[in-house]
């Protein structure tokens, strides 16, 4: 969802490959089935990979597939969701009281065919055992408890970091591309292969689905569509590019140093650092306690992101330059009292690119402030490659807020690993 937790999720969850308007019948829950154990063998010959604990397995019926979507959703968001929400409102992405569970979990049922559980150690396939293609994507789902057994470390931090969904989605991405290209190694009558012209089909396939978007689909803010397609749209490509070059041990690399960003997905090959920003959120919360605000959640948007909010606001155009120029983002919501407040410190790879963001920006800001309880239009405040965006009521701290804020780059996930996971350190604790 741009990214979103959501984002995230879906590689967890799993739609596979062809759960764009696919539906599913009822069906009885099937305890044993000979064929899982084919299909596991089957995953982890494709993959090169053994499997070194259980897995639990489960067929789930119509019934039971709500209440299993629901319980892992609520696990992500857990009792910040509302502050989480609050803040991509006021960047302007969200409709505001938007409950994220019951959206997300609409659309899920209507997508839904496979589920991995990392928390369960069990993974849930959706469907009829005589529906067709069910070994792919119980293969599909198979991947995914290989990448929780061999890439523990990676699918840890991204299940555990709160603060910085960009990150998430990329890491998202990764692992779902892994376990959507590995599936299309499985004979299941399809032209498709685990080769780069397969994935290219498949990403115009789910972009299309985008462009033109129906049921649940259709409803939802354009945030959570580009989030649900982006892993498998971006995800798949981008494996099959590293399969293509160095086979499973390239996908394994992938997972090990997983990307920085949503950027390395749409702009293979042109990998800059990334920077990663603390805002001064102590000074900030100091100055504003005698105004009655308190500092909601933060987060960072990213390539992925910003353009969800360009396109929900002034339609679809072309902004590759501008998202190629992205280096880095953070933004915070602030409540006092009825009216709320945004910081959205963002960087660009110039001056140049840095105006260019603000000129864009500057043409939405006022949808922006009616769509979200804003104490008025956001302001944008240039300094170098850096582009400062407040409300009114922030635009006094400007200085102290672009003087405050802590600015890390890192080459590669390795680095920033190496560095704690800044600003969110310790590191979530993974396992390999």
């Amino acid at each position: 969802m741009g990214n979103l937790k959501a984002s995230f999720l879906t590689a967890v969850l799993g739609l596979g490959v062809w759960a764009l308007g696919a539906a599913c019948a009822g069906f009885p829950t099937l305890r044993e089935d000979p064929r899982i154990e084919a299909w596991k063998d089957q995953a982890a010959e494709l993959r090169g990979l053994h499997f070194v604990k259980p897995v639990r397995f489960r067929w789930l019926d119509l019934d039971e597939t709500r209440e299993v979507i629901r319980s892992e959703l609520e696990a992500s968001y857990g009792e910040e969701r509302d502050r989480y929400r609050d803040a991509y409102v006021a960047l302007g992405t969200l409709p505001p009281g938007i409950d994220l569970v019951e959206t997300l979990l609409a659309l899920y049922e209507e997508q839904l065919l496979g589920l991995y559980s990392p928390r369960k150690r069990t993974m849930y396939v959706v469907g009829a055992s005589s529906l067709a293609r069910v070994g792919p994507i119980v293969v599909h789902e198979f991947v995914h408890a290989l990448q929780h057994q061999h890439f523990g470390r990676t699918l840890t931090i991204a299940l555990e970091l709160r603060r910085n969904d960009d990150l998430v989605s990329a890491i998202g991405a990764a692992l779902e591309g892994d376990a959507s290209l590995t599936m299309l190694g499985v004979e299941s009558g399809s032209s498709l292969r685990r080769d780069v012209p397969s994935a290219e089909r498949i990403r115009a396939s789910f972009r299309e689905g985008l462009t033109h978007p129906r049921g649940v689909m259709a409803r939802v803010p354009v945030l959570l569509r580009a989030g649900l397609v982006f892993p498998y749209a971006e995800g798949t490509l981008y494996a099959a590019r590293r399969y293509t070059s160095g086979g499973n041990a390239a996908l394994d690399q992938g997972l090990r140093n997983a990307p920085l960003s949503t950027a390395e997905f749409y702009f293979p090959g042109h990998d800059p650092p990334v920077e990663f920003l603390d805002l001064p959120q102590r000074q900030l919360a100091e100055r504003l306690a005698t105004r009655g605000c308190e500092l909601g959640a933060d987060n960072v948007a990213g390539v992925l992101t910003i353009d969800a909010l360009f396109e929900h606001h002034a339609g679809a155009g072309e902004r590759e330059d501008l998202m190629r120029a992205w280096r880095g983002d953070r933004f915070l919501q602030v409540s006092c009292g009825a009216t709320w407040e945004l910081v959205w410190l963002t960087r660009w790879s110039s001056t140049a690119a840095a105006g260019e963001f603000a000129r864009q920006y500057r043409e939405i800001a006022s949808a922006i402030a009616q769509l979200a309880p804003l104490s008025g239009t956001p302001a944008v405040v240039l300094d170098g490659r850096s582009a400062l965006v407040l409300t009114p009521g922030l635009i006094d701290q400007a200085g102290s807020v672009l003087a405050g804020t802590e600015v890390r780059s890192y080459e590669d996930f390795e680095a920033w690993l190496a560095d704690a996971c800044f600003p969110e350190s310790p590191c979530p604790a993974g396992e390999d």
